[in-house]
Formats: structure tokens, C-alpha cells, sequence
């Protein structure tokens, strides 16, 4: 069975005894939102929360959460539900901010959403909340009737269009007749402006200011087109019904005799045919609204979509920047503790090997470009061959100590493959120039 119209009950609490705001991620309130123009309806921050709402306007929940959130799980109580890895945590989903359509029917509905700091739910899990969604028959306005305004006598009601042959010498008033639980009406007219709003029922056109009694209308002669559109709340506000439109025929009463069989079915032809046009009227400028509505909010989530993505790329740049600044320092810092200990391998595994081939000895006392000071100090010894090194490179040197650049004291060191010349490769690389060992 379908129902056209129907109001919906939020009640929100806590799902355990903890404060929602006890853990790092919490979701702090619950937001309804007209699933078709994505606009938000009425946002939930206290435990509890009641809205009414058009069963034509589909919709959808959001979890507005705060703190360190990857995901959050939704779960109906009985089973289902779903997880939502990215903003807006929607309860029925969304594709890129454009919101999932829900149409909720008849009963009761008991939710939880429970935010983790990782996505699909994973990681710590952070204060649950849960909220009741009631669906029930929606509030309206649902006709209108004439009344004698001075013994409150109900003379004619009406849904949407029809005649009223006016009494001669009776004042006559307005009532919007509605459902239960409507906090106000307010009314409009043909060009659908506000002419006045009533907080208590009955609901009347012009008020009820005398006691008993309801003040005058005065409505002229010929078509009369009075709308009215019921709220929630008080002064217009809260949840609104569609607007119902009258479009009733005003005559005067013959004193005598009366309207023949075709002048009445030409009036209320003439009201039903003005009637329809009325209403043509406004579902076309309630589409273009729609359509306008759906449009900018459609834009919205693309800029909001696109402002999203950008800001994913920018912290992965930032986080990638970061990665590669630590990856540097940390390399740097390997580099300079390698380097700080080449003097140490210098005195104990290369040193020896020059000093059995003599050729400390040769360096310090013949014409050559290296030099080795005469006082046979390790440390300076060291000095002088990194700083030989440096200015020749460590390849010249090497090749020097197997001969393969023309050396005077011969091949000293073997081949690339032994142990000596792999060591002073390795003292020679371990230390580069912008390093500084001492």
C-alpha cells in the first residue's frame, strides 16, 4: 500500500552509556536531507528530535561526525546496513556527494552508526550512536470550509475548487482544515504572497479575534484562489506540507428563485477549468524549482567533489614531500655515522696493509702528489689520503694501487678482488667530501 504523504519521527541517543564525545571519533548528530536536492531538512545535535516530513520528498540520513574518522558502520537493528568509507557518511549512500533516494515505508526504523579511524571498519572503534525513524501519515492541510462567521456554522466545504452562492446578509469566514499535530498554518494568495499566519486551531483566514466568533472575509464577487500550507511548528517554521490551493467561485444569492441547471454548470465549469489552469500554474513553477534546486546542488557537490580531490592530492603530495625529506635526512644520518667511523677502519684495516706495501713510506719521503706526513700519524694519515682522494677521485686512486693507471711503485694491492682493495674501495666511498669525518 502506498501513501502519498507521510511524517517521520527522529528520536537520537547514545547506544551505550559513555558521552559521544569520549573517544577521539564520534558522531556527533544526525542530519536529514532531501535526498533530491541534496539540501539539508533539519540537523539533530540533542538526544532526542522529532520532523515531519513529505513522504513524496525522498530522503536520506547523514552522520556528522568529528576527530579521526576513516569510516563509519550503519546497521538497522534486525539486520542490514552499510559502511561508508568517505564523506558524507550517508546512510543510504551517495555517488560523489549526490545522495542516495530513500522511501522509507510505514513503521519504525532503529539505526546505529559507529565511527572507526580506518576505512571498511577497521581500526578503533569510536562511540556509537542510534536513532528511531517513525514513519507515519503526514500532516496538511487536507480542505476548506466556508463557516458563518457569527454562530461559527460550517456552510460549505471544499478540497480544491468548487461554488459558493453567498447568503444574503450573512458574514461569512475562511477555516484550513488540517491534521493532527500541525503547529500552524500560514495563508497566501493568488499571486502567492503571505496574508497572514495562525498559530492555533482552527485555522482561519482572517483570525478569531472576537470570542466565539470568526472574523469577517469579504471576498468580492467571482474567482477566489486562497492557498495555505501547513508547519510543524509555530510562526511557519519546522517541517512545511505541500501547498493546498482553493479556487472557489463567489456568488451572491438570488433573493428569489435561484440559478437555473446551466447557469450553475457553467459556473462550476468556468471555477473547475479556472482552477486546473491555478494548479498547472504552480506544479510548473514547483518543478522549475525543483529543477533549479536539483541543479545547484548538483554544482555544489561537484565543487564540493572537486575542493575534495584536491585536497587528497595536496596531503598526498605533502605526505610523499614528507616521505622523501625523512628518507633523505635518515640517509644522510646513515651516511654520517658511516663516515665518522672511517678513520677507526682507517688505523685498523687499511693502514697495516699500506704500511706492509711501503707505501706510507714512499709518499712520505719521494716526489709524489700524495703525501703522507712524515710524523707516521694515523689520523693524519688519513687526512692526507681522503683529501687526495677528493681532488683526484676514488677511482684514480684505486686504479693506482692494481697498476692500471701507471703507478711507480708497481701493482700493490692484486686485483679488484681482493680483500685489501675492496677495503680501501670501501674507506674510499664511505666518506664522501661533504661529509666531514673529525
Amino acid at each position: 500500500m502506498k501513501y502519498k504523504n507521510v511524517c517521520i519521527t527522529m528520536s537520537l541517543g547514545a547506544l551505550l552509556s559513555a558521552p559521544m564525545w569520549a573517544t577521539a571519533q564520534t558522531v556527533t548528530s544526525f542530519t536529514v536531507v532531501n535526498a533530491d536536492t541534496g539540501q539539508d531538512i533539519e540537523t539533530f545535535t540533542s538526544p532526542t528530535g522529532a520532523i515531519s516530513l513529505q513522504r513524496n520528498l525522498r530522503i536520506n540520513v547523514r552522520a556528522n561526525t568529528q576527530g579521526d574518522v576513516g569510516s563509519v558502520v550503519f546497521a538497522f537493528k534486525g539486520g542490514g546496513g552499510r559502511t561508508e568509507n568517505a564523506l558524507p557518511y550517508a546512510l543510504m549512500g551517495d555517488n560523489s556527494g549526490n545522495y542516495s533516494k530513500w522511501s522509507p515505508a510505514l513503521g519504525t526504523y532503529e539505526i546505529s552508526a559507529t565511527p572507526f579511524t580506518l576505512q571498511d571498519g577497521q581500526g578503533r572503534a569510536g562511540q556509537s550512536a542510534m536513532f528511531k525513524l517513525t514513519v507515519a501519515p503526514a500532516q496538511g492541510v487536507t480542505s476548506f470550509t466556508v463557516i458563518d462567521a457569527d454562530t461559527g456554522r460550517e456552510l460549505a466545504t471544499f478540497a480544491q475548487h468548487g461554488v459558493f452562492r453567498r447568503p444574503a446578509g450573512k458574514n461569512i469566514a475562511l477555516r484550513a482544515n488540517t491534521s493532527d499535530g500541525v503547529g500552524s498554518v500560514i495563508f497566501y494568495d493568488a499571486q502567492g504572497r503571505a496574508v497572514r499566519t495562525e498559530n492555533t486551531a482552527p485555522f482561519s483566514l482572517m483570525g478569531n479575534s472576537r470570542p466565539g466568533k470568526f472574523d469577517e472575509w469579504t471576498p468580492n464577487k467571482g474567482l477566489q484562489v486562497i492557498s495555505a500550507k501547513a508547519f510543524a511548528k509555530d510562526n511557519g517554521r519546522g517541517q512545511e506540507s505541500p501547498m493546498a490551493t482553493l479556487s472557489l467561485m463567489i456568488e451572491d444569492e438570488p433573493v428569489a428563485g435561484g440559478l437555473t441547471d446551466a447557469a450553475k454548470a457553467a459556473a462550476e465549469k468556468a471555477a473547475a477549468e479556472k482552477a486546473a489552469a491555478a494548479k498547472a500554474a504552480a506544479e510548473k513553477a514547483a518543478a522549475e524549482k525543483a529543477a533549479a534546486e536539483k541543479a545547484a546542488a548538483e554544482k555544489a557537490a561537484a565543487e564540493k567533489a572537486a575542493a575534495a580531490k584536491a585536497a587528497a592530492e595536496k596531503a598526498a603530495a605533502e605526505k610523499a614531500a614528507a616521505e622523501k625529506a625523512a628518507a633523505e635526512k635518515a640517509a644522510a644520518e646513515k651516511a654520517a655515522a658511516a663516515c665518522k667511523q672511517a678513520p677507526t677502519f682507517f688505523t685498523s684495516t687499511v693502514e697495516p696493509v699500506l704500511l706492509s706495501k711501503n707505501c706510507i713510506g714512499c709518499h712520505s719521503f719521494l716526489p709524489t702528489r700524495l703525501k703522507f706526513p712524515s710524523s707516521v700519524s694515523s689520523l693524519e694519515n688519513y687526512k692526507a689520503l681522503k683529501n687526495f682522494s677528493e681532488a683526484q677521485g676514488a677511482a684514480y686512486v684505486l686504479s693506482k694501487s692494481i697498476n692500471e693507471i701507471a703507478h711507480g711503485g708497481g701493482n700493490l694491492l692484486g686485483s679488484s678482488s681482493t680483500a685489501d682493495y675492496q677495503n680501501l674501495k670501501k674507506l674510499l666511498e664511505s666518506c664522501p667530501a661533504t661529509i666531514s669525518p673529525f
